[in-house]
């Protein structure tokens, strides 16, 4: 099965997903393990909780 997406790089966008193929109504085209996090009460104050940066 031929892979429908690769990674690329928009200009002022940053990296995102590109279609390579035809891709029908209804195809999965990704599928990966959830992920989560956040910051604990002691970083609260000096963490964003968005992207990490102290």
């Amino acid at each position: 099965m031929e892979k429908p997406l690769s990674r690329s790089l928009s200009p002022g966008k940053g990296l995102g997903l590109r279609a390579d193929c035809a891709v029908s109504a209804g195809r999965a085209v990704y599928r990966a393990e959830p992920f989560a996090y956040n910051t604990n009460q002691a970083n609260k104050s000096c963490v964003c909780d968005s992207c990490l940066v102290r």
